[in-house]
């Protein structure tokens, strides 16, 4: 089982635990650094993390699940002490950066 096979397994297992009260509905809040994703970035995400949690939930709860996708402002975000911008997340995703915390 790759690693990504595993984590997908923990987070349907965390939504399990979660998720399991009648009244309660899937909501879920996800931050990005301001500018890192298009328009049609976020339209997919949303898209693609709807159809993980129908998923599990089943299609009856599709027009149930909230999904926010929340910018947060360069200088806003911090790690161990330290501003991160989106050019530190930038670095890190290519593989050039490293957070010195």
């Amino acid at each position: 089982m790759t690693r990504e096979n595993q984590k997908f397994i923990e987070f349907r297992k965390s939504l399990n635990r979660t998720y399991r009260k009648a009244n309660e509905i899937p909501f879920v809040e996800i931050k990005v650094m301001e500018g890192e994703l298009s328009k049609d970035d976020t339209k997919k995400l949303i898209a693609d993390v709807t159809d993980v949690l129908v998923s599990f939930f089943g299609e009856n709860l599709r027009n149930n699940i909230w999904i926010i996708v929340q910018e947060i402002k360069t200088g806003n975000f911090g790690v161990g002490g330290q501003v991160i911008g989106l050019e530190d997340i930038k670095a890190l995703q290519a593989g050039k950066g490293n957070l010195e915390l």
